[in-house]
C-alpha cells in the first residue's frame, strides 16, 4: 500500500502541477484529440475566494452574523482551480473545472451543514450550457451531512463532447431560527473529452485510475477514488488527491450516501 501511495503521489504531482489553464479561449467545436490545457493547484487566495463567496458577512449595523457563517468552509465543489488568462498582461480570472470521458458524469460537493439546517425545498442542482441555458435541474433531498455528496446526471441528460458546462449546487441554510436563511452555493465547469491514452479491455481499476489522472480526467478519477474510499476508509489516495488541488480541509471529510433527486 505504501508503494502504491508513493506512486500515486508522483502521478498527482506531475499531473496537477502546471502554470495556466485557458478556459474560455477553447472553441466549443474543439476536436477531442487536441492538446488540453491543464488545471493548477489551488492556492490560499483562490480557496478563500471560492469557499467564502456563498455566505457574505452582514452589513455593518445589522447585528451579529448568522451562525452558519462561522463554518470553516461553505458549499464547495470538488474540482481543481483553473485560470483564464486575461487580455490585460499579468491579469487572470480563476474558475473551478475539469474533464470527463462520460456523458453522464457525477459531480461532487462538500456540504458542511446538517440536514436540519438546510431549508426544505431549497437544495437545487443545475447544469447550464455555454449559452447559460438550463440543461438539467433537480431538487435534492440532502441526508447524512455534513459530508461530501455526489449528484449524477440521469440517462436522458447527456453532455456533448468538446463543450463546456457549468454545474451548480444551491441551497439555503439557517443555523439559528433567530436569523433569516442565508444562500450558499458552489459551481464549477466540466467538459467531455476523449482519453489520450487508451484503456485496454483487461486493465485493472488501478491502471484505469492512473490513466485518468495522467490524462487529466478529473471526474472519472474522482469517481474511482470515491469507490476505493468507501470500500476502505483508510485508503489515503482520495485524501492525497484532494490535498493535491488545495482542498486539505475537506480531504478528511466523510463521503455520505446522498442525494435523492426530484426532477423539475
Amino acid at each position: 500500500m505504501n508503494l502504491l501511495l508513493q506512486s500515486m503521489k508522483l502521478i498527482l504531482a506531475i499531473v496537477w502541477t502546471s502554470i495556466s489553464f485557458n478556459l474560455y479561449s477553447l472553441p466549443i467545436e474543439a476536436q477531442t484529440n487536441t492538446p488540453r490545457p491543464k488545471p493548477r493547484i489551488n492556492n490560499a487566495s483562490s480557496k478563500k475566494q471560492f469557499q467564502s463567496r456563498g455566505i457574505p458577512p452582514l452589513p455593518k449595523g445589522a447585528g451579529p452574523r448568522n451562525p452558519c457563517s462561522a463554518m470553516e468552509a461553505g458549499v464547495t465543489a470538488l474540482m481543481p482551480v483553473t485560470v483564464e488568462p486575461s487580455k490585460t498582461p499579468g491579469k487572470s480570472s480563476e474558475y473551478w473545472g475539469g474533464y470527463t470521458t462520460q456523458g453522464h458524469p457525477t459531480f461532487w460537493f462538500y456540504v458542511p451543514y446538517a440536514p436540519k439546517n438546510i431549508q426544505p425545498g431549497t437544495s437545487i442542482f443545475t447544469l447550464f450550457n455555454r449559452k447559460n441555458l438550463t440543461e438539467y435541474k433537480a431538487n435534492l433531498v440532502i441526508t447524512g451531512t455534513p459530508g461530501i455528496v455526489s449528484v449524477s446526471l440521469p440517462n436522458e441528460v447527456e453532455i456533448k463532447p468538446g463543450e463546456w458546462y457549468e454545474s451548480q449546487l444551491f441551497l439555503k441554510v439557517s443555523c439559528d431560527n433567530k436569523f433569516a436563511p442565508q444562500t450558499d452555493f458552489a459551481s464549477g465547469w466540466v467538459r467531455r473529452d476523449s482519453l489520450i491514452t487508451p484503456i485496454k479491455p483487461n486493465s485493472t481499476t488501478q491502471q484505469q485510475l492512473e490513466i485518468y489522472l495522467k490524462d487529466e480526467m478529473w471526474f472519472d478519477a474522482l469517481g474511482i477514488l470515491a469507490e476505493m474510499k468507501r470500500e476502505n476508509t483508510k485508503n489515503q489516495l482520495w485524501d492525497e488527491t484532494l490535498k493535491s488541488i488545495g482542498l486539505e480541509t475537506i480531504a478528511g471529510k466523510r463521503i455520505v450516501n446522498c442525494c435523492t433527486t426530484r426532477n423539475q
